[in-house]
């Protein structure tokens, strides 16, 4: 059924005079998803309906588990996740959102197929934790929870070691190991 989905050639969903839709390829954690847009809409704080950012979410839960391809080296999710952030480019999105830390970890493969702005999940944290904590930021100590391959492939610590750095971000194995059950 995606696949049909993704083949049709959608007329672009941009309306006159108003903003980009913001893309949002769903379904790698539909639970995850779901809070993301959750979240979209009610820290958006809009007063009316009008005002609230326009979104397209593709969410499609057919993707392969990119935890378990990236434990035995494939990139085999990398081609669906791209698909669907072309698809939701061509319909018009301005920006593309992947709400699935995991599926970062090929983040600059998935930005150079884009011509439209990937939001990145690890960039944003770390500019949140930037503006919260300035200067300081440096200093903070923290602990990441996410799935083994998020944190076997050390995603926001290898790319933002100054505010992730090795030795303020710690992986507790007990805990990761509840973690990756409950995710």
């Amino acid at each position: 059924m995606i696949d049909v989905m993704l083949q049709r050639n959608f007329p672009s969903c941009e309306l006159p005079n108003q903003r980009k839709p913001l893309g949002v390829v769903g379904g790698m954690g539909t639970l995850a998803t779901a809070k993301f847009l959750e979240a979209l809409a009610r820290k958006s704080r809009f007063e009316t309906d009008q005002d609230h950012i326009p979104f397209i979410c593709l969410s499609a839960p057919n993707i392969p588990d990119r935890s378990q391809a990236i434990s035995i080296g494939s990139d085999a999710p990398l081609r669906q996740i791209v698909e669907r952030a072309s698809w939701l480019e061509k319909a018009g999105c301005g920006a593309i959102a992947i709400p699935c830390n995991t599926a970062h970890l090929w983040a600059t493969e998935i930005k150079q197929a884009l011509s439209v702005k990937l939001i990145d999940m690890v960039e944003i944290t770390k500019q949140a934790i930037d503006v919260s904590h300035g200067s300081e930021a440096h200093n903070l100590r923290s602990i990441t929870l996410g799935t083994n391959a998020t944190m076997q492939h050390g995603l926001y610590v290898e790319r933002n070691e100054n505010s992730f750095g090795k030795g303020r971000c710690r992986r507790l194995k007990t805990l990761q190991n509840g973690t990756a059950r409950i995710i």
